[in-house]
């Protein structure tokens, strides 16, 4: 499950990027696995026994951070595809 927690936010602690606008900030957790969603009223930061993940989508990228994962890299369209070539 997932929830919405923030939008409009604002990412700039991403090592060699610029500051990311109008982000939004996402809590992710799977009841299956016996984890219980985001406490309410929600601190930041989460509390450590938290179990689910935070996230982070930036438009035009999607997802930026995921937990102790973030972008290190992006390239503009397919790899090794010319400019005005087709896709199938």
């Amino acid at each position: 499950m997932a929830e919405i927690i923030e939008v409009g936010v604002e990412v700039d602690d991403i090592d060699d990027f610029d500051t990311f606008e109008d982000c939004i900030r996402v809590i992710e957790w799977n009841p299956l696995e016996g984890e219980g969603g985001p406490p309410i009223p929600l601190p930041d930061p989460l509390p450590e026994e938290f179990d689910g993940d935070e996230k982070f989508f930036a438009p035009g990228f999607g997802l930026i951070v995921d937990e102790d994962a973030e972008l290190i890299e992006f390239t503009n369209g397919r790899p090794g595809r010319r400019e005005g070539q087709g896709s199938i």
